[in-house]
């Protein structure tokens, strides 16, 4: 039983905070008061997610036992060990995938749909014939888009007759890509070559570091800019916070050079104590300048400032 327990990894649920955004943003573009009601929606979609995720863990861990043998850090999982059989895993799948289904429907179709698609995703990453994580690039494209399915769920928890703003979106998908990316990289400089990333992972093989490196810097600059039409579209005061994400990206892709191990696995992520402060100041800068509207940004980007001469 306790290789079953560890196959759904609870410890990851944590990353399903990527929902509150989706909530957050929802709730400010469209001015709502955060009511009991929505309060629990909130939760419940948060809580389905979650058990939608174990879903895909659990199939995640079975299909990939062989090549977790091979990677120094995973070939004491239970499926590797051989401490749990197929058909308590797929059975495991099912009843985690239903009880997040049957907690998204009873709170609305569009979140329903949202985890659908959340548990679709898993299937096309893991699962032949497509198993996107074994081909270059896709691995971290197709892993990447929960982000934006996870905003979608908050989303829809708070608001039902409309989509998330397209440029809110992007900026979502590719900052999930540019961590899954800094994970692949950390990851790459686990194995001494390139016949032994091949053997873990056919994609893992077809990178070189500097490719990692460079594909880090692309969606990095991809989630920026999305970000900045966000804002200049939305609320342009949020402009100014956008040194500082690029700071927290900063930090992390220096997390992914270094040896810590916190970019492998994001759910300890928050034990990095200058991680968690670095958040905590961006989180009050954010909420600042949704607070206040500064006249001189619309004279500054959108007006010429005329200066007499004297």
């Amino acid at each position: 039983m306790k290789g079953y327990i560890a196959i759904l990894r609870f410890d990851h649920w944590i990353k399903n905070i990527f929902v509150l955004p989706g909530a957050l943003i929802a709730l400010i573009i469209f001015n709502k008061d955060l009511s009991s009601n929505i309060l629990l929606s909130i939760a419940a979609a948060t809580l389905a997610a979650s058990f939608i995720a174990s879903a895909n863990y659990a199939i995640n861990e079975w299909l990939d036992r062989y090549a977790d043998a091979l990677h120094p850090d995973k070939q004491n999982r239970p499926a590797v060990k051989g401490n749990i059989s197929s058909f308590g895993v797929y059975i495991l799948y099912l009843l985690m995938a239903l009880v997040g289904l049957l907690i998204g429907f009873f709170i609305n179709e569009y979140v329903l749909i949202s985890l659908i698609c959340f548990l679709i995703s898993g299937l096309v990453y893991n699962v032949e014939p497509i198993r996107a994580k074994d081909l270059i690039y896709f691995d971290v494209i197709i892993e990447s888009v929960n982000n934006p399915i996870r905003m979608f769920i908050g989303w829809f928890a708070v608001v039902e007759n409309a989509l998330i703003p397209l440029s809110l979106i992007i900026f979502y998908w590719f900052l999930g890509a540019f961590m899954m990316n800094a994970k692949r990289l950390s990851e790459w400089k686990k194995f001494s070559s390139k016949e032994d990333r091949l053997m873990y992972r056919p994609s893992l093989g077809n990178y070189d570091d500097q490719m990692l490196t460079v594909m880090c810097f692309v969606y990095a600059i991809l989630s920026s800019s999305s970000l900045a039409l966000f804002s200049a579209r939305y609320k342009f005061e949020l402009i100014l916070w956008l040194p500082f994400f690029i700071l927290v990206l900063a930090w992390y892709f220096k997390s992914a050079l270094g040896n810590s191990g916190l970019t492998e696995n994001p759910e300890k992520l928050l034990t990095s104590k200058w991680l968690v402060l670095l958040l905590i100041f961006n989180a009050i800068i954010f909420f600042i300048l949704l607070s206040v509207d500064i006249d001189l940004l619309d004279k500054v980007f959108y007006e010429s400032l005329i200066f007499k001469i004297i």
